[in-house]
Formats: structure tokens, sequence, C-alpha cells
């Protein structure tokens, strides 16, 4: 049991971390990981950001609002030939593109030290502890 003690000790240092930075920018921890996201995929949809992040598909929709109503995302519909305009897709406006590059801008000015191989080495490592765990 320490351990799952201490893995959420270690996550409640991490949502702190997030939340100290992130209050400056207006954003949430989940906000900035959703823009993230959006970012890195080539189509986003609600159905598919909510698999990614396990959060119920009307949770990804209020929170796509809240972001909608900052102007850093938008809805959208595939105009190629074989559409389907019954899908609705998510990007990054212009606004939400320049978000999402001053965050990272910060946060990595704020963890770019000379040990982060080695951190990212240890998180890497513990992830493959924690998947042994629930494989095993």
């Amino acid at each position: 049991m320490q351990f799952f003690s201490k893995l959420f000790e270690l996550k409640k240092e991490i949502e702190q971390f997030y939340k100290t930075e992130l209050d400056q920018f207006d954003i949430t921890d989940t906000q900035f990981f959703l823009l993230t996201y959006i970012d890195s995929v080539e189509l986003a949809s609600p159905t598919k950001l909510s698999a990614s992040f396990n959060i119920s598909t009307p949770a990804i929709s209020r929170l796509c609002r809240e972001l909608e109503n900052k102007r850093l995302i938008e809805r959208f519909r595939d105009s190629g030939v074989q559409a389907d305009y019954r899908l609705v897709f998510i990007r990054l406006t212009p606004a939400g593109t320049a978000k999402l590059n001053k965050v990272n801008a910060a946060l990595t000015e704020l963890i770019n030290v000379p040990e982060e191989p080695a951190m990212v080495d240890q998180l890497d490592a513990s992830r493959e502890i924690i998947g042994t765990l629930f494989r095993g």
C-alpha cells in the first residue's frame, strides 16, 4: 500500500505544479493537456478525446465549450469528397496555438534543467513498474 500512497502523493504534487504555472495563463491542467492533444493529432473528435482522456463524452463537451468560449478551439466538419457531415472535429484556433506555445515555453523554461533526461528515464521506469502491476 505504501507504493500507491507515494504514487498518490506524487500525482498531487504534479497537479499542484501544473496548477501553479497554468493559473497565470488562465487554463486548467486538463485544458492544457486537451489543447496539447488536439494540437498533436490530425483530426480530433469528441469521441476520440473521450477515449484518449478516459473522460465521458458529456464532460469532454463541457471542456470543449469552455475552450470555445475562450476562443482557443473551434469545431468544424470535414469537407472532403467522402466526408461524413454528421462528424464534428475540433482544432486549435490561432489564439489557441499562441496560448499553447506560450504555456509550453514557460513550462520548458521552468523545467529545463540538466537532470531532465535522467528524470524522464526515471518516469519511464516508473511507468513500466505501474504497467507490470496492472498486467501482473
